[in-house]
């Protein structure tokens, strides 16, 4: 029986060192490191260039589809660069701050998403593969602070986060994925049961990040929302008390005042809209939205 045990052992211990050494070899020869979140990668892409804009669109996946990269030809003077829900509004100012860094000719700076979204913290179903695959890694972790690291380093581990060859095989392989995910999940709770863990209101806090660059380099900074469904209801008394910065009032008066109501029988998935609807709407609805950033610009 022991005997049977170490051979068994030993095969699997085989199979597992032979399957790592043929990723390891193939990552290496093919240099394909982006398996997932192909459209965060593009916005870092961008942020890293300067093509003459002074408006940048930030946001959801519901602001996406209002503001598509595919549409961009339709603006010369905004860049479209919103991605998803999953990049959280951690990754939104890392997107920011190296937009910041490239084009220094910014003017103004349009977040759109759900307040939900805005004010989301780490979503584990896509966090990992939509914000630390292609946001956390030397280029961009610069701009977060050494709190804001050593958090989302013990919440994903060092190793699978600061590492690129962990994530690619992550996200390569979705079974090892939700393996991994799950027992960053048990951790997580278990450091919560011992009291070892206190999570960070990181979405507070890099919301008012973001004001306070746009302030420091006297760029205006928009807080809208993305079409929401009909019915949706979201406490603003909430996102008050949790936001701790100056001009916090009028950022949360101009997403509400901002908000379009879709019906939801104009949605997919009870969150996003058609093709057939954006088709007939989508650019009514982008004037909306862009309408009420100009109007409280405007002299008073």
């Amino acid at each position: 029986m022991k005997k049977f045990l170490v051979r068994t052992a030993g095969i699997v211990f085989g199979a597992l060192l032979m399957f790592l050494l043929i990723n390891i070899a193939y990552y290496k020869v093919t240099n394909d490191q982006r398996q997932v979140a192909f459209e965060v990668y593009d916005a870092v892409d961008r942020a890293g260039v300067n093509e003459g804009y002074t408006g940048l669109v930030l946001g959801d996946s519901v602001a996406r589809q209002v503001f598509q990269p595919k549409y961009q030809d339709e603006s010369d003077d905004i860049c479209y660069l919103a991605t998803n829900q999953a990049v959280t509004t951690v990754g939104n100012f890392m997107l920011l701050e190296r937009f910041i860094e490239n084009n220094p000719q910014l003017e103004d700076v349009y977040y759109v998403a759900r307040p939900d979204s805005i004010m989301g913290n780490v979503n584990f179903i896509y966090t990992y593969s939509y914000f630390v695959t292609p946001l956390y890694n030397e280029s961009m972790r610069q701009y977060l602070e050494p709190e804001t690291r050593e958090e989302i380093e013990t919440t994903f581990g060092r190793f699978c986060s600061q590492k690129e060859f962990p994530k690619w095989l992550l996200a390569k392989y979705p079974k090892l994925l939700d393996i991994y995910q799950n027992d960053c999940r048990n951790i997580l709770q278990f450091r919560k049961w011992t009291g070892d863990a206190e999570e960070a209101d990181m979405a507070a806090l890099y919301l008012g990040k973001m004001k306070a660059v746009c302030d420091e380099k006297n760029i205006n900074f928009h807080l809208l929302s993305a079409p929401l469904p009909e019915g949706y209801q979201y406490s603003f008394e909430e996102m008050e008390e949790r936001l701790d910065f100056e001009g916090k009032e009028e950022l949360i008066r101009e997403c509400a005042d901002s908000i379009i109501y879709v019906q939801k029988d104009e949605l997919v998935d009870g969150v996003h809209m058609s093709d057939s609807f954006l088709e007939k709407n989508r650019e009514g609805i982008k004037e909306r939205i862009m309408n009420e950033s100009r109007r409280r610009n405007e002299p008073k």
